[in-house]
């Protein structure tokens, strides 16, 4: 589980991730796809996530540095989709 610094820099790097994926957001926008998933390192830390080791292990938690995004088609949005989520990752693990 990884959660931004605050609202603000959630909406700028999520608004990041997406402009950087223009061509694959349309196809979610048009309709050609019901979903899609996005992820982006970044050069600088983006959150911070907690996560278990091992199923018994206390929860770890570290910084981040990428971002993942998950779009859902919404024909009722002036985009042509919706963020169904968004949160920080680690791009070492791909978490």
């Amino acid at each position: 589980m990884g959660s931004f610094d605050s609202r603000e820099t959630a909406n700028d790097l999520v608004n990041r991730v997406i402009e950087t994926n223009k061509d694959r957001v349309d196809s979610v926008a048009e309709g050609r796809r019901d979903e899609l998933t996005l992820q982006r390192i970044f050069g600088f830390r983006t959150g911070k996530e907690a996560f278990l080791e091992s199923g018994t292990s206390k929860p770890v938690v570290r910084w981040t540095f990428g971002v993942r995004v998950v779009l859902h088609a919404d024909p009722t949005s002036d985009r042509g989709y919706r963020v169904r989520t968004a949160f920080p990752v680690d791009s070492r693990s791909g978490r």
